[in-house]
């Protein structure tokens, strides 16, 4: 793994904690870490990767409606996704697979239909790179049976010390805004920019942060809906007052947070920055 993921941990909004919970540590791989209430904090070792609370009356989103692609959680080795890949087998279920030559994929939906990729990166001196410089992701399909033959680690039954959030991708009204915000505002790199997609990431990663117009979403997320209710990131190279005076050139409301920022892009979806 190249470097640690800019990512620190995502929020959900879900609506049985207790079915939740049990689905990411026994089908996914992580371990509660703390619970109390409404919520519960899961991770790996003392490393907080994912927070989820419990709504039970809270909407599904609309169609139409802005918000979580999914969530990628990021393995260090090929046996680490073999042995996610055993667990999806015996307890759920795949919603596909793929080989993007700069990484393989698993993919999946938890209980309330949020979309998860769970999946390691290949050395980056063998990812493929376009006349133009960037990244040239594609997909094929993973062999899974040769994934199959991988032996297991040593903890086949949860991720292994050193996966992360490897990044987040997301639903969004409008590309153009979204390249303000990510790129204009937080600073991040473009890595893939066509017309129904943008990858952003920090350094010369793939993607930190994926943004599409696939499924033609018209609107903002709505603060009640199920799913994603907030993204912490670990911007490199950004202070408070930078985003302070730059945030308000865009129209986008800017907050303090415990020592950093706390602002919504322009779908409503919530990002705290440390």
């Amino acid at each position: 793994m190249a470097h640690r993921s800019i990512i620190k941990a995502v929020t959900l909004r879900v609506a049985d904690l207790e079915r939740s919970v049990h689905f990411y540590e026994v089908v996914v791989g992580l371990k509660t870490l703390a619970s109390a209430g409404a919520q519960a904090r899961l991770g790996i070792g003392d490393e907080e990767l994912l927070i989820l609370q419990e709504s039970p009356r809270a909407p599904r989103r609309a169609r139409d409606e802005a918000g979580l692609f999914h969530i990628a959680f990021r393995v260090p080795d090929r046996p680490a996704l073999a042995d996610a890949l055993r667990r999806i087998q015996r307890r759920h279920r795949f919603t596909g697979a793929s080989d993007h030559k700069i990484s393989h994929a698993l993919y999946l939906d938890d209980p309330d239909q949020n979309g998860l990729e769970i999946y390691y990166d290949r050395p980056r001196n063998e990812w493929p790179i376009d006349a133009q410089g960037h990244i040239a992701l594609a997909t094929k399909r993973l062999d899974l049976q040769k994934l199959l033959d991988t032996e297991p680690s040593a903890e086949p039954d949860h991720f292994p010390a050193g996966t992360d959030v490897g990044h987040v991708h997301l639903e969004v009204v409008d590309l153009h805004r979204a390249h303000q915000f990510y790129v204009q505002l937080l600073g991040l790199g473009v890595k893939v920019d066509t017309s129904s997609v943008l990858f952003v990431a920090a350094h010369d990663y793939h993607h930190h942060i994926g943004l599409n117009r696939w499924n033609d979403r018209q609107r903002p997320r709505r603060e009640s809906s199920l799913g994603l209710v907030s993204v912490e990131l670990a911007l490199p190279d950004q202070t408070v007052e930078r985003l302070y005076a730059e945030a308000p050139k865009l129209g986008i409301e800017i907050h303090r947070n415990n020592g950093g920022v706390q602002l919504q892009d322009p779908n409503n979806l919530r990002w705290i920055i440390g």
